[in-house]
């Protein structure tokens, strides 16, 4: 029985030994490739809310992690994603009632994190605060309108290209990255006639709001 348990012990600490170095294997690594996935909340910012209603927008985005590491406490990590973002309006403007107006947007985007953390356990924990600026260019948008005047004036009238920043924070656990940003953009919504028609409103139409993501560093 005792040599039973003796080699049970030596394999538990050989286990040990060995997932501790793959872990220290990893760490040590200056490039990792992952994927991530995650929550958007967003919501338009506006000049004049008076007559509208402004909702929340619940979406996604998902993609690729290119993590390059020159410090122990610095990482600057690219990323791919597909972003699904928008905005939910209600209300009456300047004698168009909106009913209840839903846009939907696409978009490949890019940030480029900044993130500066605090390496625990020999990099095994790193709690760290990130600033993302970010670039991008949508791929399609949808709009869902009760009103037939509203669906002709916002009519190819979105702009295509993004730009924005986000801050916020987040921790990594060996592989695994947990963290939330807030995204604000520079890039208005609208362009054309719905800016012109409508700009004490739409104008500088811009969408804002918050991400909490979950990303696998895979190698």
């Amino acid at each position: 029985m005792k040599k039973i348990l003796s080699v049970a012990l030596v394999a538990v600490l050989l286990l040990g030994a060995s997932v501790n170095a793959q872990a220290r294997s990893f760490q040590d690594r200056w490039f990792h490739f992952g994927v991530k996935g995650g929550v958007t909340f967003t919501q338009a910012t506006m000049t004049d809310f008076s007559a509208l209603k402004n909702g929340n927008f619940t979406g996604f985005n998902a993609g690729l992690i290119f993590d390059f590491q020159p410090l122990k406490w610095l990482d600057i990590q690219p990323e791919i994603l597909y972003v699904n973002d928008g905005m939910n309006l209600t209300g009456e403007l300047e004698g168009i009632k909106l009913g209840n107006v839903d846009w939907s947007e696409g978009s490949i985007r890019i940030p480029i994190n900044l993130q500066f953390g605090l390496p625990l356990l020999n990099g095994n924990i790193k709690p760290y605060i990130v600033a993302a600026p970010y670039f991008g260019f949508k791929v399609h948008d949808s709009w869902k309108s009760g009103s037939s005047e509203w669906m002709q004036i916002k009519e190819g009238n979105t702009n295509v290209f993004q730009f924005g920043i986000g801050v916020g924070a987040g921790i990594q656990l060996w592989r695994f990255q947990v963290a939330f940003k807030w995204n604000f953009a520079i890039t208005p919504v609208f362009t054309g006639d719905v800016a012109e028609a409508l700009k004490d409103t739409f104008g500088s139409t811009k969408l804002s709001g918050g991400e909490v993501t979950l990303g696998i560093l895979i190698f």
